[in-house]
């Protein structure tokens, strides 16, 4: 993402676990001649990633939707961070868990889709599924997730359904 400045922030998912154990996101950012990658700093940010998508306030500041698989390979927690200042120092950013997921009974990487995004006043958005089965996660179907204020506290986000696809449904169908 590109801020007004003309700098260049990103985040990224390791694609392995590093010397302690730990599969981070990365945020970088670079201030100006982003052309190698000497040119970057960055942070790491949270653990046992999969996922990692950013946007940017009206006014620069990165906001990211990380979905990481920190305890078990049937749950999926979506994880909101946002930082305001100092975004290269790990404890100036704040993160909480907006909502556990289950894992699609047959993964189609559509989990990993751009689904993350900010609306005109700032505040985020995003889409997730969710399967119930074998999850024990009670969420089944297709959902969008929003907060209107205090966003790094998950009881500010609401959680509206929109679609019930689910197997044991589609299975009584036939």
């Amino acid at each position: 993402a590109l801020d007004s400045a003309g700098g260049v922030h990103a985040v990224y998912a390791a694609n392995a676990a590093d010397s302690q154990g730990h599969r981070p996101a990365y945020y970088a950012y670079c201030a100006s001649d982003c052309s190698g990658t000497g040119r970057f700093a960055s942070v790491a940010l949270g653990d046992g990633l999969g996922d990692a998508q950013i946007q940017l306030t009206a006014a620069g500041k990165p906001r990211l939707l990380l979905a990481t698989q920190p305890t078990s390979t049937s749950v999926i927690q979506h994880e909101y961070w946002s930082c305001d200042a100092n975004c290269l120092q790990s404890t100036s950013w704040t993160g909480t868990v907006v909502v556990e997921a289950g894992t699609p009974f047959f993964p189609s990487n559509a989990e990993s889709t751009q689904s993350f995004a900010l609306d005109a006043q700032g505040r985020p958005r995003f889409i997730f599924q969710s399967n119930d089965i074998g999850s024990g996660i009670a969420l089944a179907g297709a959902y969008l997730a929003s907060c209107d204020a205090g966003c790094t506290s998950a009881a500010s986000w609401r959680l509206a359904q929109l679609d019930e696809d689910r197997l044991d449904q589609l299975c009584g169908a036939i």
